[in-house]
């Protein structure tokens, strides 16, 4: 869900440049107090069960990946 609110803070609030970090957090806290109050919600179009099941030959490429690399020694 971060990756929501980053791209309203981007849509909304950071289409110019903001000087002071002190704005800044004033603009974030602004977005955030607002989209709080409106309670929006979002639907989200698949499962967890779906998204792993197509996931899941990328997470066993990745591993099997991992399997092929040997632990440092110290």
């Amino acid at each position: 869900m971060i990756e929501i609110e980053f791209s309203a803070l981007a849509r909304d609030r950071l289409h110019q440049r903001i000087p002071m970090m002190i704005e800044l957090e004033r603009q974030v806290l602004a977005l955030v107090t607002a989209t709080h109050e409106q309670r929006l919600k979002l639907d989200w179009q698949c499962s967890l069960t779906s998204t792993g099941a197509k996931l899941r030959r990328h997470y066993d490429k990745i591993h099997s990946q991992k399997a092929h690399i040997k632990p440092a020694k110290t």
